[in-house]
């Protein structure tokens, strides 16, 4: 009776097990693209996960059918994306990878944690990193409504860019010995002729004058 339990119990979970992997991928199928660079919108992990194992983690971790408090849904929704990221060897790029991945980078800025994080599935790898925010750096520049409207992109005469770092991590630099800048004021300064001015503003030769 022992024995034929296990037999049993070892087909069922090979079963589940099964089932469990070809819903995964035919999630991971149906699944829309990775937007890039992807907005907040697109990182929302609310229903990401399958149903089938969505309601198997919640029975396993609270012992019902929907987790009864939020800590249980990030833990229900933390583990369902590793076993989805492991399903597909990586190749589904989910919320938690993402952000994760990015939020270790502008904490520690440290390549060597990233990886190992990388390597036990926890985040995505260090390149990736840096792909995405080179992306989300071209997006700002070019959807950007900061910058004056007076600053002339293209002028003839020279340009002066000055900076400022202010380190404010002195206390993580003295523990790790790793120096690193996170925040940086600048001035960017422009010596422009009052026909530079002109041609960008769109102004006509009286504007010219008073400037003159």
């Amino acid at each position: 009776m022992k024995y034929a339990f296990q037999l049993g119990t070892t087909d069922v979970i090979q079963t589940t097990g099964s089932q469990l992997r070809q819903t995964i991928l035919e999630g991971f199928a149906d699944s829309p693209d990775l937007k890039w660079p992807p907005t907040p919108h697109d990182l929302d992990s609310a229903d990401i996960l399958p149903g089938s194992l969505y309601k198997l983690l919640c029975y396993i971790i609270t012992g019902k059918e929907n987790p009864a408090t939020p800590r249980s849904q990030r833990l229900v929704q933390s583990i369902g994306q590793e076993i989805c990221r492991a399903a597909t060897n990586g190749s589904w790029k989910l919320p938690k990878h993402i952000l994760m991945c990015i939020s270790l980078r502008h904490l520690f800025r440290s390549e060597k944690l990233i990886t190992l994080l990388n390597r036990m599935g926890h985040c995505e790898s260090y390149s990736f990193s840096l792909e995405l925010e080179t992306a989300l750096a071209e997006a700002v520049i070019q959807s950007s409504t900061l910058l004056s409207n007076q600053i002339i992109r293209s002028p003839s005469g020279p340009a002066v860019f000055h900076s400022e770092f202010d380190n404010f991590d002195q206390l993580l630099n003295d523990l790790t010995g790793k120096g690193s800048i996170h925040t940086a004021h600048g001035i960017m300064l422009q010596e422009v002729s009052c026909q530079d001015c002109a041609d960008e503003c769109g102004e006509g030769p009286d504007i010219q004058a008073q400037t003159r």
